[in-house]
C-alpha cells in the first residue's frame, strides 16, 4: 500500500514469537514522545514484571522523561509488585478492571495478551486511528473513576481507610458500591423516591436483610423516608415486613441517599423513577456523611410512620402538614421549584409593590425560568396602581402563556397566596412593604400540600378573578354610560335648538315658513329618530324588545331603504346603485330589518364624500339564506376599532350616538342571522355584511309574482338594472 502524501500507513500486526514481542514492545517505548498511558488487570500485573518488559518501559521513560500513568487493580496478591511499581509511575486502582493494552502520545496501541501460565503470549501493534482513539476514551474514563495508588495500598496494609469521594457511572459499579456499604454496617439511613425503594430491595435483599439482622436493639437498622401515595402501598408493605422502618413525607429532597455509619451513596433523582443509574455521587468524607445524616434526622423527625399513613390513604383522608419557611430566599426557590412541573399555576400578590419587587429582582429570573419553560396555565392578580400596567405589558410580551388581571385597590392585603394545581399553597407574609428588595420584605412563609385547602384557596382566588372581570366590565360599562350621556346631550340638544329656532323663524317671519317649517320637520324627525334608538337601547337591555314576524319580501325593503337614502346621496353627488337577486322572502319583522338597512346606509353616506354606494343581495339556495353587502367609498375604519363598532355607545365619529350598529347586531341575531364588517380600509371605504335565513313560507297575495315581474318592478322605479352593475364583493 503506497502511503497517501501527509498521512502514515495505518497498520495492525501481531507479535508471537518472543523476539519479535521483544521488538514491538521496545519500538512503542521508543517512539513515544511525552506520555504512555498502561492498564491492565491484576493477574497480569505480575505477568507484565516478570517480563521484564515493563520495566524496560518505564526506565526509557525515566530517561526520556515523559509520564507513565498505570492503571489496574491492587489485590493482596499484587501488592509487592504494585508498591514497587508506585515509586516509579502514577499508579491508580480500580475495582474489577479488566484487560491489557497500553497506547502512546504518538497515537500507538500494543495489547499484551498474558497466557493462563502468566507469560506474555503474544503482543498485538497498531497505529490504526479508530483502535487508538476508543482506547484512549477507555483508559481516560477509568483512570477518572479511579483511585489513587496509597489510598488502596493502605486499606491492605490495615491503616486508616483513605478518604475517597467518587463519581461512578453504570448500574453493576453502583449497586456493587451500595452492597458493599450494607455489608460493613449494621445500619441504613436515608431519603428515596418509591421508584428508588424497588429498586434497592429488587436488587440487594440479602444486603438489606444483613442489615436488618444486625441491628441492636434501637441501635442500627435501616430506616427510609420518602413519599408515599396510595399505588405505592405495595411496595412499602413489602419493606415493613422486610424489617425496613419507613415514613412519609410530602416534601422529598430531589437527592435520593443513603448513609451508613462511615459512607455515602447519593443520586440525583427525578421523582417517580427508579434509582438513576447514570450518576451517583459515593464518599467515605466525615463531613459529606455527616451532612447527609443530619439532613435526613431533620426529614424524619417531621415524618409520618408509614403504617399511619397508608391507613389514611385506605380511609380516603387527607394529610394536611404545615412547613414553616422563616428564609426568604428558601421559600422563593421552592415556589418556583413547585411551579415548573405544574399544571396549573394561581398567584394573588399581596400588593403592587409585591408584584413590583418580584418582577425587578434576582428571583425575576427564577419566575421567568420556572413559568416561561412552563405548559402551565398561569393567572395572576395584582391589586391596581399606576406604576404596574408598563410591567404587567411588559410581562406579558415576555410571557404569553400568562394571564394577568388588575383588582380594585381595595383589595390589597398583607399577604400573597401561591396555589399549585389547586393541592399545594404557599402563603407569604409581606412583613415590610416599604422595602425594595425582594427578600428584605417578606416574612415567614407557610407550605402546605392538601387538596381541600388547595381546593378551598383557589375557589377563593377564582371569586376574585371573577369579580375583577366584573369589576373591568363595570368600569367600561360606567365609562360607555358617562361618554353616552355626553354624547346623547350634545344630539339631542342639536335637533331641540333647531326646532325652537324654525319655530320662532316660522311664526316671526310668514314669507318664508314653508321652508322654516320644512326644516322644523326635519328637526323632529331627527329628534324622533334620536328618542327611538335610546328607547330600542333600552328595550334590548332589558330583553323586552319585539318582533313582529310574517314572511315578507326582502326586495321591496332594500328598494325602500335605498330609495329614502338616494335624495341625501344625491345632494353629495354619490351615486346609489342596488343589486337584487330573484325575490326572496325572510320571516322576520319587516319594519326592523328596515331599520337595520337604513341604518347602514345613513352611515355609507355620512362617511363618504365621493364616490358610490352599492347595495347587493345575494341569495344561497344551498345553505338557505340571502346575504346583503353595503359598500362604500368613504373613510374606512381604524383596524383597532372595528371589533368595537357593534358595542353599545362605540360612534365612528364625535357626532351620534353610537347606538345605530348596536341595535343593527341585536335585531340581526334576533332574527339568527349575524352582521359583521366583511372589509375596511382607511381612505378606501367599508363593506357591512349581514346574512338572514329564507323563509319556507311565502305568502297567498306574493305566489303569483316572478322573476321577471320583480325586474319589472325593479325597472319601473328607476333602478339601475343588475346585469349594468359592478359584482358584488
Amino acid at each position: 500500500m503506497v502511503p497517501q502524501p501527509g498521512k502514515v500507513d495505518e497498520a495492525i500486526s501481531l507479535a508471537k514469537e518472543a523476539n519479535e514481542i521483544v521488538d514491538a514492545l521496545d519500538t512503542f517505548a521508543s517512539r513515544a514522545r511525552r506520555e504512555i498511558d498502561v492498564c491492565s488487570d491484576r493477574q497480569s500485573l505480575a505477568a507484565m514484571v516478570a517480563s521484564g518488559e515493563l520495566v524496560k518501559i518505564l526506565e526509557k521513560g525515566r530517561v526520556a522523561g515523559f509520564r507513565v500513568r498505570y492503571l489496574t487493580e491492587i489485590t493482596k496478591e499484587n501488592e509487592t509488585y504494585s508498591r514497587e511499581l508506585a515509586k516509579k509511575v502514577e499508579l491508580r486502582h480500580l475495582d474489577g478492571v479488566t484487560g491489557n493494552f497500553a497506547i502512546s502520545d504518538v497515537r500507538e496501541y500494543v495489547g499484551p495478551l498474558v497466557t493462563d501460565d502468566g507469560r506474555l503470549g503474544q503482543v498485538i501493534y497498531s497505529n490504526a486511528k479508530p483502535l487508538f482513539e476508543q482506547h484512549r476514551y477507555l483508559f481516560d474514563t477509568l483512570w477518572e473513576r479511579a483511585v489513587p495508588a496509597e489510598n488502596r495500598l493502605g486499606e491492605l496494609s490495615g491503616a486508616a481507610p483513605a478518604v475517597v469521594t467518587r463519581l461512578m457511572m453504570g448500574e453493576t459499579d453502583i449497586l456493587r458500591s451500595l452492597e458493599k456499604v450494607l455489608e460493613a454496617s449494621n445500619e441504613l439511613v436515608g431519603c428515596f423516591t418509591v421508584g428508588a425503594i424497588e429498586t434497592v430491595i429488587d436488587s440487594l435483599p440479602d444486603a438489606l436483610q444483613g442489615v436488618v439482622e444486625r441491628k441492636n436493639g434501637e441501635t442500627g437498622g435501616i430506616k427510609w423516608v420518602t413519599s408515599i401515595d396510595e399505588a405505592d402501598a405495595p411496595i412499602v408493605e413489602r419493606c415493613l415486613k422486610m424489617g425496613i422502618s419507613v415514613r412519609h413525607t410530602s416534601r422529598l429532597p430531589p437527592l435520593s441517599f443513603g448513609c451508613s455509619t462511615n459512607a455515602l451513596v447519593a443520586s440525583i433523582q427525578t421523582e417517580g423513577q427508579g434509582l438513576s443509574m447514570r450518576n451517583v455521587l459515593t464518599s467515605n468524607e466525615p463531613a459529606y456523611v455527616n451532612h447527609f445524616r443530619l439532613v435526613f434526622e431533620e426529614i424524619w423527625k417531621n415524618g409520618v410512620d408509614a403504617e399511619k399513613r397508608l391507613d389514611e390513604l385506605k380511609k380516603g383522608l387527607e394529610r394536611s402538614d404545615v412547613e414553616i419557611i422563616q428564609n426568604a430566599r428558601e421559600s422563593m426557590k421552592t415556589a418556583w421549584q413547585l411551579a415548573r412541573p405544574a399544571k396549573e399555576i394561581l398567584m394573588l400578590f399581596s400588593t403592587p409593590q409585591a408584584f413590583i419587587r418580584q418582577i425587578k429582582s434576582e428571583g425575576a429570573e427564577m419566575m421567568k425560568d420556572s413559568l416561561g419553560n412552563s405548559q402551565a396555565k398561569v393567572r395572576l392578580l395584582v391589586p391596581e396602581d399606576e406604576s404596574i400596567f408598563p410591567i404587567v405589558e411588559t410581562v406579558k410580551e415576555s410571557l404569553p402563556n400568562i394571564e394577568i388581571r388588575v383588582m380594585n385597590k381595595s383589595l390589597k392585603t398583607k399577604i400573597s397566596i401561591l396555589i399549585i394545581d389547586r393541592s399545594k399553597t404557599m402563603v407569604f407574609e409581606t412583613k415590610d412593604d416599604s422595602r425594595e428588595d425582594l427578600y428584605e420584605s417578606l416574612g415567614i412563609t407557610a407550605f402546605t400540600e392538601s387538596k381541600s385547602l388547595g381546593e378551598s384557596f383557589a375557589t377563593i382566588f377564582d371569586g376574585i378573578w371573577k369579580q375583577t372581570e366584573l369589576y373591568e366590565q363595570l368600569e367600561i360599562h360606567d365609562k360607555m354610560q358617562r361618554d353616552f350621556v355626553n354624547i346623547a346631550a350634545h344630539e339631542l340638544r342639536t335637533p331641540v335648538q333647531a326646532i325652537i329656532n324654525y319655530a320662532e323663524l316660522a311664526k316671526s317671519y310668514e314669507d318664508n315658513r314653508e321652508e322654516y317649517y320644512d326644516k322644523l320637520l326635519k328637526s323632529v324627525l331627527r329628534l324622533h329618530k334620536l328618542t327611538e334608538d335610546i328607547l330600542d337601547a333600552a328595550r334590548i337591555e332589558s330583553r323586552t324588545l319585539r318582533l313582529n314576524k310574517e314572511a315578507f319580501l326582502l326586495n321591496e325593503i332594500l328598494r325602500s331603504a335605498v330609495d329614502e337614502q338616494r335624495r341625501a346621496a344625491s345632494k353629495k353627488g354619490i351615486k346609489v346603485h342596488l343589486e337584487q337577486p330573484e325575490p326572496v322572502y325572510v320571516f322576520g319583522d319587516k319594519t326592523r330589518i328596515g331599520q337595520v338597512l337604513a341604518n347602514l346606509l345613513i352611515n355609507a353616506v355620512k362617511f363618504t364624500e365621493s364616490g358610490s354606494i352599492r347595495v347587493a343581495a345575494k341569495l344561497d339556495r344551498p345553505g338557505n339564506k340571502v346575504t346583503v353587502r353595503v359598500t362604500d367609498t368613504g373613510i374606512g375604519i381604524d383596524k383597532s376599532m372595528v371589533p368595537l363598532l357593534f358595542a353599545r355607545f362605540m360612534a365612528k365619529s364625535e357626532s351620534g350616538t353610537g347606538l345605530g350598529l348596536f341595535i343593527s347586531k341585536s335585531i340581526i341575531e334576533a332574527h339568527d342571522g349575524r352582521i359583521w364588517v366583511e372589509k375596511s380600509e382607511p381612505g378606501k371605504g367599508s363593506t357591512f355584511t349581514f346574512e338572514l335565513p329564507v323563509s319556507t313560507t311565502i305568502p297567498p297575495t306574493s305566489r303569483t309574482v316572478g322573476k321577471a315581474d320583480g325586474q319589472t318592478l325593479s325597472a319601473a322605479v328607476g333602478l339601475e338594472q343588475a346585469e349594468n352593475l359592478p359584482t358584488a364583493e
